[in-house]
């Protein structure tokens, strides 16, 4: 019997799975294989994660940008995990400017690539972070 594919965006629950230290990342990987994308909350990571120190939560956005996987990030109080997290919560949740848009403007333009406020590689995965 084959796998039936969803347009159902998947969730931590929906898999069956936990995020609380790096060893947990292949799994997950593994599992949104044939998946439309992801949706977590932050009470669905390990504390660990959210220390953005600890470098978890980077490797976790770099393995979706590597293997191209869409997925949004609900956090709805970035400064109860430090202003370093808002930051990045403010970055992730600026709409991604599209290429066309970028080929219009002079290079270097908000949102384009050569900007110094946007990161095309994050972008490109469909990595979005929503307060």
């Amino acid at each position: 019997m084959e796998p039936q594919h969803s347009d159902k965006v998947a969730t931590l629950p929906d898999l069956g799975l936990r995020l609380r230290r790096a060893a947990d990342i292949p799994a997950l990987i593994g599992a949104l294989y044939g998946q439309p994308g992801l949706l977590l909350r932050d009470t669905d990571l390990g504390p660990e994660f959210l220390n953005l120190r600890a470098g978890l939560l980077g490797e976790l956005f770099q393995k979706f940008v590597n293997y191209q996987l869409p997925v949004a990030v609900v956090v709805p109080d970035p400064a109860r995990y430090g202003e370093r997290f808002v930051e990045l919560a403010r970055e992730h949740a600026r709409p991604a400017a599209s290429s066309a848009s970028c080929r219009t403007r002079r290079r270097g333009g908000p949102g384009c690539a050569g900007s110094s406020d946007h990161s095309p590689r994050t972008r490109s995965s469909g990595f979005r972070l929503f307060r």
